[in-house]
């Protein structure tokens, strides 16, 4: 298995063992997650899009009966969501389309979950935008559920949760740039908000690695965050961000 973006540019090259040759393989499961050889992941969020679903149709069917709001959550949140999130830290897509693919599963449970405990189906005839549903419901978007493991998962490399030394190598920390001779003012309207320096002249593909996105996202909320602080203060406030 050869990883490229661009398959104009791919070396391909026959290994063998024992004067066998070994096969290629244009994919590959590794810890739960499958890699393709064009470094996205859209067959691994196929397949766990449509595990989800055949669980979440499981769970309704068998909770036909239950009507405790709770136990019917506590079900889904266990067989359903714990699929869509996965390593998601990995894998979470950039792209509309893959982001409402995931969505989507969590909307059909929303509506049917309303319907149990309301009598009618949001979406007709009075159509109840998925959105208002979450809100009324306290369900977590799983779009703003990835953004918070993205933070966290920054938070544990900084404060040494996670012992990588790789990915930590890696990191630069953004130190502002004081003209002395000026004593200019810092402006901290756009760039100088940022706690990590990232690379601009950066390819797109690396630009959307699992530590990159995870860096530029605390960027975006370096005002309101505090690596410093306790783990479990920390996750509060990224759900407080997310939401």
């Amino acid at each position: 298995m050869t990883f490229t973006r661009s398959k104009k540019t791919c070396i391909i090259y026959e290994y063998s063992l024992d004067n066998n040759e070994l096969a290629r393989v244009h994919c590959k499961k590794d810890l739960g997650i499958l890699f393709q050889e064009n470094l996205k992941f859209d067959q691994h969020i196929d397949i766990i899009t449509k595990s989800a679903s055949r669980n979440l149709g499981l769970i309704l069917r068998h909770s036909k009966f239950f009507f405790d709001y709770d136990t019917i959550v506590t079900l889904y949140t266990a067989l359903v969501r714990s699929k869509l999130e996965y390593a998601c830290v990995i894998w979470a897509p950039t792209s509309d389309f893959l982001i409402k693919k995931i969505e989507k599963v969590q909307a059909d449970f929303s509506r049917v979950l309303f319907l149990k405990f309301n009598g009618f189906y949001p979406k007709y005839p009075c159509a109840i935008s998925y959105n208002i549903l979450r809100e009324q419901m306290c369900i977590e978007s799983l779009l703003a559920r990835r953004n918070k493991f993205k933070l966290i998962f920054v938070h544990n490399i900084i404060n040494n949760n996670l012992t990588c030394p790789e990915l930590l190598e890696k990191i630069n920390i953004k130190i502002p740039n004081l003209s002395l001779r000026n004593r200019r003012q810092i402006d901290r309207s756009n760039s100088d908000q940022e706690y990590f320096k990232i690379p601009r002249q950066i390819k797109i593909i690396y630009a959307q690695s699992p530590l990159m996105s995870a860096l530029s996202l605390y960027n975006k909320y370096s005002l309101e965050l505090d690596l410093d602080s306790n783990l479990n203060v920390f996750k509060n406030k990224c759900t407080i961000l997310s939401e």
